[in-house]
C-alpha cells in the first residue's frame, strides 16, 4: 500500500512522522510500502521533510521513500541530488514512451531507484475514436491512427498494447492503473498474466512533437 502527501499538504518537520501513522491508521495498516510526495513543487517547498521521511524508512514505518513526477527535468534533479529516494512514479505510455524517457529511467535503476509508471491509458485517449476527438487533440489523430494499424496486425486489444508495452520494460517495476469496475480491473490482471509480443521498436519509434498535449491537464 502506498499513499502520499497531500498537495497544499503543509506539514511541520517535527509532526511529519506522526503525520505518516496517523495516515497508517487511516487505512489501517501498522506500516506503509510506500510513501510519497505528491509532485515535484510540492517537494521542493517542503525539502525540510525529505531527511525525515528518510527516518520514517529507517523507523520501519514505511519501508520505501518515493516521489510523483512528471517531467524529465524532475527526473534528472531527483535522480542525481536526491538518490536516497526509493522509487519515483512518473507517467510512461505508448506516446509518452522510450523515446522520451528510456536513458533516465535506465540511470535510475543502475542506481537502484525503482520505476513506478501511471497513465498508462494516457486519460482514456487510446480508447477514443480519432475522428471524435475534441478539437485540441487533433493533431495526435495519425498517431492513434497508427495505433490501430499496429494492434490490428499483432492481433491485439488496445488495452493489451498499452499495457504489455509498459509491462515488457526492464527498467520498470511497477505499472498504475486506475479502473471504474471490478470487471476493468479483472480484466486488466488477466491481460498481465499472459506475455504477448509487442512491437517495441515501431512504438519506441513514435516521437511525438507535441508534448504538451502527453499531460492531460493541458486538454482543458
Amino acid at each position: 500500500m502506498i499513499t502520499k502527501l497531500a498537495a497544499n499538504t503543509f506539514v511541520s518537520k517535527n509532526q511529519f512522522l506522526n503525520h505518516i501513522k496517523t495516515n497508517c491508521k487511516t487505512l489501517n495498516v501498522d506500516h506503509l510500502y510506500g510513501y510519497m510526495f505528491h509532485n515535484y513543487h510540492s517537494f521542493k517547498e517542503q525539502e525540510v521533510l525529505y531527511p525525515e521521511l528518510l527516518k520514517a524508512r529507517d523507523k520501519k514505518i514505511i519501508n520505501k521513500a518515493g516521489i510523483s513526477l512528471y517531467t524529465n527535468e524532475e527526473i534528472e534533479d531527483i535522480l542525481i541530488n536526491y538518490s536516497d529516494f526509493d522509487f519515483i512514479q512518473i507517467p510512461f505510455n505508448l506516446f509518452d514512451n522510450a523515446s522520451k524517457r528510456k536513458e533516465l529511467l535506465e540511470y535510475a535503476k543502475s542506481k537502484n531507484i525503482e520505476v513506478h509508471t501511471r497513465s498508462v491509458f494516457l486519460q482514456g485517449l487510446f480508447f477514443m475514436q480519432s475522428k471524435l476527438l475534441p478539437e485540441k487533440l487533433k493533431s495526435l489523430k495519425p498517431y492513434l491512427e497508427k495505433l490501430d494499424v499496429i494492434k490490428g496486425r499483432y492481433n491485439l486489444t488496445i488495452e493489451t498494447l498499452a499495457l504489455q508495452y509498459v509491462l515488457q520494460k526492464e527498467y520498470i517495476e511497477h505499472v498504475l492503473i486506475g479502473v471504474e469496475t471490478s470487471e476493468q480491473l479483472m480484466n486488466n490482471i488477466n491481460i498481465t498474466l499472459k506475455k504477448q509480443k509487442v512491437p517495441h521498436d515501431i512504438i519506441d519509434s513514435f516521437d511525438i512533437s507535441e508534448i504538451e498535449l502527453l499531460n492531460p491537464s493541458n486538454w482543458n
